[in-house]
């Protein structure tokens, strides 16, 4: 099952001293009856302008979006997004976090949720 630190001061981080920076997390699979091609455009515009976000961007190799949240040095949110096509017009949204607080995650579940259900 992959881990997922919780947010953490980079200046001061040190993995080895506390046992609890970390929680087992699964995959997030938002289905939706969107063409895939269609949907990276909009999880694109997504990321970018409702999450507010440190840092966006696209790996071309994996198909793959990351995101990360930094605010005075306090590393909030970093996860990895990816579309997988599930039928005829249809997708799957696949968010795999490995940095952030339940609250985090949630409001970018549910802000990808709501976007996507006005389409």
């Amino acid at each position: 099952m992959p881990m997922c630190f919780k947010p953490f001061d980079m200046q001061s981080f040190n993995p080895k001293k506390n046992n609890n920076n970390y929680k087992c997390i699964q995959d997030i699979i938002i289905k939706c009856n969107i063409d895939k091609d269609y949907l990276v455009d909009i999880i694109q515009h997504t990321l970018a302008d409702s999450l507010k976000l440190s840092v966006i961007g696209y790996n071309s190799v994996t198909q793959e979006f990351w995101a990360k949240k930094i605010i005075k040095n306090m590393y909030l949110l970093h996860f990895t997004l990816s579309i997988k096509t599930d039928g005829y017009k249809k997708s799957n949204i696949i968010i795999s976090p490995s940095i952030g607080s339940e609250r985090e995650i949630k409001h970018v579940i549910n802000t990808i949720s709501d976007i996507i259900s006005l389409f």
